[in-house]
């Protein structure tokens, strides 16, 4: 059978294809094999231009040129403040002989062999990341940068409603930072601002100067009358409510509170007449024994009742202020048969916290361990520091101590000192094996405390709570010294043995040394931050049955110097710019100005 013209048409195409490639894998193993180790002309890595060099003699190039500026700290900021940190530190490092192998490489590599043949442009530099260390730094940095928002408040002082205003937190955006850490690395050196996310307080100033004009400024306007009756006899006060009334952060409202067990003394006078006081079950310690004193059913004002009729009214006016009670028998909260049954038997933990004597300390530490003393906690029941010692104030018996303020620097404000009880009390809970709800260490770490297991409490802000989650009540007393405080628990032991075990400081961040012309400056000595992780065990029967770990990161706390610093830090100059092969500079990262030592 003879062929159509189209089938030899297509005979010759495919013989003349076959050409074509046969010819072109003649080029491709000539290239292939006859090429050299040396980079392809006009390749730059950075602004150097290393075409031309061999492959060792580049790497070498990079090495001297980028390598060597890759080695210089960073300098990180947010805000006002800054760190200088190593690229080591960070994980990061500059890979001279990978990046060479990006345009050599396997010679039989088609991408490669075309860069050898037109030659190739810009390249970017290989950069080894061990994303462990640089998560962690940057977590570190994140602890040690990021301000907590403040909710706004609503206060009362000497009857007049006062607004706290909030303000807005700033927290490091930790992936996106790390990013910005990466990219800047092999670039001129100048500050890195790390990126930062705005955090809003969960109760901001609008929502509480909504409060003060809705709520707190109405309630104290004018006095309540408070009318209480019974068959028996009837009582009638009038009175302000201003040192009864407070404001509650619950979630993202603010919440008047009446004081209902202060409320109640404030009208006792006048009820005098018609009241039998009533007492509830407690617990006293009899040479070392617990014992309960018994209750006792009263007659008069319920406190909860008359509480929440005074929060009817606290927005009315005139004579819709006026409210009624029902006077009557008042049960105990705590029968003597309920406490008996819920076997306070022995101590469970007694913990002795040392300080250095202070007058202020002694006030402060004295006062909370005088509000602590005597407290009863039932099964569930939850232990609030700041509830139980209440709001730091000259009114509730405190005066102006050393607490830590921004930056881990010294400041004075009312109250100073009582972490030293809260972490008296922490450790109490710790040790009897009681569940923690909240709690904080300091973002510093103060030496008389042992790392990682200590607390403190900010009113407004944070607590220090733990739940009495055993089957029993606790009593908790607290006993004072000028530079002690002793901290007893009373009830059922639930363990045979709670202890912890400490694991080795880690991830440390020195402090620095900062000069200070403040009126106000406070000498101190500087702390290095650090990552510590405690373990708490639980024993029985001689063994370990269950392990909780606390992880707690301090920030560095800097040496403060008041006064000039005699030796000022000076910017370093920028180095010349070295020229590459092709005689253009060279991208050399120029070092940061060194702000603060």
């Amino acid at each position: 059978m003879s062929s159509t013209p189209r089938q030899h048409t297509l005979r010759r195409v495919a013989v003349l294809s076959a050409g074509v490639l046969a010819a072109a894998a003649v080029v491709y193993v000539g290239l292939a094999t006859g090429g050299s180790d040396q980079v392809p002309v006009d390749t730059r890595v950075l602004g150097n231009n290393i075409g031309g060099l061999a492959e060792n003699d580049a790497a070498a190039y990079l090495r001297r040129h980028i390598g060597r500026a890759a080695n210089q700290s960073m300098e990180l900021r947010v805000g006002k403040r800054q760190v200088q940190v190593s690229p080591a530190e960070l994980g990061l490092s500059f890979d001279p002989v990978a990046t060479v192998a990006k345009v050599t490489g396997s010679r039989w590599n088609p991408v490669l062999l075309a860069r050898r043949f037109v030659g190739a442009s810009t390249i970017d530099p290989v950069v080894r990341i061990d994303r462990t260390k640089l998560h962690n730094v940057v977590a570190g940095l994140a602890v040690q940068f990021d301000t907590l928002p403040e909710n706004a408040d609503v206060r009362i002082r000497d009857g007049v409603p006062l607004l706290v205003e909030g303000s807005d937190g700033l927290e490091v955006d930790q992936k996106a930072s790390e990013a910005a850490i990466v990219e800047a690395f092999l670039r001129p050196r100048k500050p890195i601002v790390l990126p930062t996310q705005v955090v809003a307080p969960a109760i901001t100033t609008a929502e509480a100067r909504t409060v003060l004009t809705t709520v707190a400024e109405p309630a104290v306007a004018e006095p309540v009358t408070i009318i209480g009756s019974s068959s028996s006899g009837s009582a009638t006060g009038t009175y302000d409510i201003d040192g009864v009334l407070a404001f509650n952060a619950v979630g993202s409202d603010l919440v008047p509170v009446i004081d209902r067990d202060e409320l109640h003394r404030m009208i006792e006078s006048e009820f005098a007449q018609v009241e039998i006081p009533g007492r509830d079950a407690t617990i006293v310690i009899k040479k070392g024994v617990p014992v309960v004193v018994r209750s006792k059913v009263g007659f008069g004002v319920k406190p909860d009742e008359l509480a929440a009729a005074v929060e009817a009214v606290l927005t009315k006016t005139g004579a819709d202020r006026t409210v009624s009670v029902t006077l009557g028998p008042v049960d105990p909260a705590l029968t003597t048969a309920e406490l008996t049954a819920l076997g306070i038997k022995d101590r469970m933990v007694q913990y002795v916290q040392d300080f250095p004597y202070a007058a202020y300390r002694v006030q402060n530490i004295g006062q909370a361990a005088t509000y602590i003393d005597g407290t009863l906690l039932l099964p569930g029941d939850e232990f609030s520091m700041n509830d139980t010692i209440k709001e730091r104030t000259i009114e509730n018996g405190y005066t102006k101590g050393f607490v830590v303020g921004e930056g881990g620097v010294l400041k004075m404000d009312e109250g100073g000192g009582v972490s030293t009880a809260t972490t008296a009390m922490y450790n109490a809970a710790w040790f009897a094996g009681l569940e923690f709800v909240q709690h904080r260490a300091h973002s510093i770490w103060i030496s008389r405390y042992k790392p990682g297991r200590e607390a403190t409490v900010s009113w407004g802000d944070f607590d220090m709570v733990f739940k009495n989650n055993t089957p029993h009540a606790i009593f908790i007393q607290a006993k004072m010294t000028d530079e002690s405080i002793t901290v007893t628990l009373w009830g059922h032991r639930q363990w045979q043995k709670v202890g912890s075990v400490f694991g080795e400081p880690s991830e440390k961040v020195p402090f620095k040394i900062i000069y200070s012309q403040e009126k106000d400056c406070h000498a101190q000595t500087g702390v290095d931050g650090f990552l510590i992780d405690v373990d708490r065990t639980f024993y029985r029967g001689g063994k370990v049955v269950n392990t909780e770990t606390y992880t707690t990161r301090y920030k560095p706390s800097p040496t403060v110097i008041c006064g000039v610093d005699p030796n000022p830090p000076k910017p370093i100059p920028t180095p010349t710019p070295t020229p590459s092969p092709s005689g253009e500079p060279s991208a050399t990262p120029s070092p940061s100005l060194i702000v603060v030592r």
